[in-house]
């Protein structure tokens, strides 16, 4: 389309009339400024005109379906830094030093150490001075986010849980900027396709997009099943990071998460009100309290 031709709004009135001519685009633009986290549906715009007299009224209906993303914010919880700390330390902590060829990082002197298939010809051409590729350094440890999306009358509590969604955002974008694979399991359900949410795992920035999105789709008014389900069939693996972001406290979410660890230590994020208790005890669980609604 010739943008010459395209008539831009000027984003200040939702409701006016413009006068149409021949052979132009007209584009509509509006701010909005959303107060929470969802989809959103734009659905079967409606165009309305009238004739030069204003006598006859003509409106048209179009099939379309439009959605918008809001995604969770961050959480500013000065709280959960310790947990995270502690969680990023351990995953460099235990980073086995050997380089990844699929993550380049760049290009850096030769030092005389490294084999001649690591040299870059073009470069060093380019330089005058042997050039070797420089790349990340990958890691055998991968960290796990289990988001709980608990919904009974008991445990529910909707600031709580939707700390939890931003929470996890945290844990996940710090993960992949560290280079660190981490994978997100819960038992949420989609809004829009009313079924359960299945986050792929990945470590790249393209994941990032994807989990947000799938993050933005999550009713936490939908009955779900309970993640005590997940923690009864599998076991975590030796390295295996875990973080539970989880409201619900009763016994069986604390042993079943505690069986699921077996020998491993793991982290778990409650989000609580001033008036909750804090019932969680167990030897491998390191447990931290952020408190919502301050």
């Amino acid at each position: 389309m010739d943008k010459s031709n395209v008539t831009v709004s000027d984003r200040q009135y939702r409701n006016d009339s413009m006068s149409v001519k021949a052979k132009r685009a007209y584009k509509r633009e509006f701010e909005v400024l959303f107060s929470k986290r969802g989809v959103y549906k734009i659905e079967d715009p409606v165009l309305s005109t009238k004739d030069i007299f204003g006598v006859y009224s003509y409106s048209e209906k179009y099939e379309q379906e439009s959605l918008i993303y809001v995604y969770p914010s961050y959480s500013r919880h000065k709280e959960i830094i310790a947990p995270y700390s502690k969680v990023m330390g351990e995953a460099i902590k235990n980073k086995y030093l050997y380089e990844d060829p699929f993550e380049f990082k760049g290009i850096r002197d030769y030092t005389g150490t490294e084999p001649m298939k690591k040299i870059n010809w073009g470069a060093s051409a380019r330089t005058g001075s042997l050039k070797v590729n420089n790349y990340y350094d990958t890691t055998s440890r991968h960290a796990v986010i289990f988001l709980d999306i608990v919904n009974d009358q008991i445990w529910k509590r909707d600031d709580q849980l939707e700390e939890c969604i931003r929470i996890t955002r945290n844990y996940m974008e710090t993960f992949i900027r560290n280079h660190i694979p981490v994978e997100i399991i819960t038992n949420g359900i989609d809004g829009i396709l009313n079924k359960p949410v299945v986050f792929e795992g990945g470590s790249d920035g393209a994941y990032v997009e994807k989990c947000l999105k799938k993050m933005a789709a999550i009713d936490i008014n939908k009955q779900t099943e309970r993640l005590t389900s997940y923690f009864t069939l599998n076991k975590a693996k030796n390295d295996e990071l875990s973080i539970l972001l989880s409201v619900d406290q009763s016994k069986a979410m604390i042993d079943a998460y505690r069986e699921y660890l077996g020998c491993n230590e793991g982290e778990w994020i409650c989000p609580i009100s001033s008036k909750d208790g804090r019932n969680i005890q167990a030897g491998n669980i390191h447990v931290t309290y952020p408190e919502v609604g301050r």
